[in-house]
């Protein structure tokens, strides 16, 4: 079967390909808690068919399940999916933005609890999730004034119960962080797990305010040294930070001492904080 003969065909089977595969991909990424733009860099990302399918026909066809057409008709869509994927990927922020303004809250960046008045100096807490929850905890117990952002409606329904100021909207954007009070607030605490808003958010909010101090975490170990150069000031990694208690506990069951213990796990967490490219 020649490309030319059977064009609508094959054209069709990779449309339906690109689109099914981008869709399950994104609603997949989706449920297991990605927002903002990350569903549609994985769903087109992840659209063309894999090289693994090379392997399933032949062998398929040399087992007698399918039909030379059939073979033909596969190998066909499956190189042409692999040669659009660049193309298809290209469209994924675009499509991710006029899918967001389409989708935005009527009221995105209203201020459900936050103070009136008193936003001077605070701290800001992007996220309300395990991470955040702690901080804001710690934060209560300081008698440190703070203003949680969290984009994620239903994680708000305990603190409007509780009274706690709020403010519904994603961090990234720059009518949010002035919603809460980022040109005068004294630190920012990023704990939301979705890079892009992590980035975003980061580098508007220093626009906004230059001497912002900033604590992020890092999702993963590659983005450390991204996070010193959009000049956070402290960056913590999750997975280092476990391990340096882990090692703690375990030299303190050795009998070491306080003294020598802190040496020690001062030197693995600068050691494992050394920038990447050194």
């Amino acid at each position: 079967m020649s490309l030319t003969a059977a064009a609508g065909q094959v054209a069709l089977v990779v449309a339906v390909i690109v689109a099914g595969k981008s869709l399950i991909c994104g609603v997949l990424a989706r449920a297991f808690g990605y927002g903002n733009m990350a569903p549609w860099i994985v769903g087109l990302g992840l659209s063309q068919i894999g090289e693994f399918s090379f392997v399933l026909a032949r062998t398929g066809r040399a087992g007698g399940f399918i039909a030379k057409d059939t073979y033909d008709l596969a190998l066909t869509c499956t190189v042409l999916s692999m040669a659009l994927s660049p193309v298809v990927f290209s469209g994924a922020l675009p499509l991710a933005r006029a899918w967001a303004r389409w989708r935005r809250p009527p009221q995105p960046s209203r201020a459900l609890q936050a103070p009136r008045t008193g936003l001077d100096n605070h701290v800001v807490v992007a996220g309300y999730g395990r991470t955040g929850r702690a901080v804001v905890d710690a934060l209560q117990r300081a008698s440190v004034s703070y203003v949680v952002v969290e984009l994620n409606h239903d994680a708000l329904a305990g603190p409007l119960e509780q009274g706690l100021p709020v403010v519904w909207g994603d961090i990234s954007s720059e009518d949010i962080l002035r919603a809460a009070g980022i040109p005068h607030a004294r630190m920012l605490v990023m704990t939301v797990p979705e890079w892009h808003a992590i980035r975003l958010g980061i580098d508007r909010a220093k626009g906004l305010n230059p001497r912002l101090f900033v604590v992020a975490r890092a999702t993963a170990a590659r983005h450390v040294d991204d996070l010193r150069d959009l000049r956070a000031d402290v960056v913590v990694q999750p997975e280092f930070e476990g391990g340096v208690e882990m090692v703690r506990q375990a030299l303190q069951q050795c009998e070491r001492t306080d003294v020598e213990i802190d040496q020690l796990t001062a030197e693995l967490r600068k050691a494992l904080y050394q920038r990447l490219d050194t």
